[in-house]
């Protein structure tokens, strides 16, 4: 809670209220921002789908946009900027971190069959990474996850 009246705003405001206060934010972000903002929202969606040939399809996506360069963000790295993190970088992690855990979920479901398929998709693009993603320094401390998923996906590869 950086800005508690931000907060109380948001808890509080009708719908009306709350469409004046994104408008006016929308115009003081920049396209990163905005980017890092709207693709978070869309993955958590994403990642909540129901159905399965649905979830499948979105994991799909996302391994298909990282491998063609989608997240990947290069720019001159100087002593004034070398511990930024662009937010595609930043919306690439968290989008990994966030299938992680949906596999971590279904294992915990009795889903193992998908745990498994989004675990084999999702572990390879968190080794190689900096294929897919640009800063400075890039490292797993970067993906942020609810659960423990290589405990997870180690006990999931001794029921094979």
């Amino acid at each position: 809670m950086i800005y508690p009246a931000f907060d109380l705003l948001i808890e509080t405001a009708n719908e009306a209220l709350l469409r004046e206060a994104l408008q006016r934010a929308q115009e003081i972000l920049t396209d990163e921002q905005r980017f890092y903002i709207l693709h978070t929202i869309k993955a958590q969606k994403e990642t909540q789908a129901e159905a399965t040939p649905e979830l499948l399809g979105h994991l799909e996506t996302f391994i298909q946009r990282s491998k063609a360069g989608y997240f990947y963000r290069e720019f001159d790295i100087d002593a004034k900027n070398y511990t930024w993190v662009p937010p595609h970088t930043e919306a690439w992690f968290y989008e990994l971190g966030l299938w992680l855990d949906k596999a971590c979920e279904l294992v915990q479901q009795k889903n193992e069959k998908i745990a498994r398929i989004i675990f084999e998709a999702a572990l390879p693009l968190l080794e190689d990474k900096m294929a897919y993603v640009f800063a400075d320094e890039i490292g797993d401390w970067m993906l942020h996850t609810e659960h423990d998923y290589k405990s997870v996906y180690q006990v999931l590869k001794q029921k094979r």
